[in-house]
């Protein structure tokens, strides 16, 4: 959760909110933190700051994905991209 709370406004129904993702809280203030919803990893701090260090951390790493493990997924995007999957009609 990026520079917004964890309140009704956000979440909705907190019992039917991400109910499988792993959340990740960035935030300033400490008692925001798990007030509203248990998050499985917290970082205190700016948000600019913490995003920062964090791609200063992943520019450092080795890929962990190979290219190839990805050709099935781009393939689908390509599917998409010439169906106009995106298009609104009205």
């Amino acid at each position: 959760m990026l520079g917004a709370r964890f309140n009704d406004r956000v979440t909705g129904r907190l019992d039917a909110f991400a109910p499988h993702a792993r959340i990740i809280h960035i935030d300033i203030d400490l008692p925001s933190i798990n007030k509203i919803v248990k998050v499985d990893v917290l970082l205190i701090g700016e948000v600019t700051d913490v995003l920062g260090d964090i791609n200063q951390h992943l520019n450092m790493q080795k890929p962990i994905f190979k290219s190839e493990s990805r050709n099935a997924w781009w393939i689908q995007i390509n599917r998409w991209k010439v169906c106009n999957s995106l298009a609104y009609i009205w």
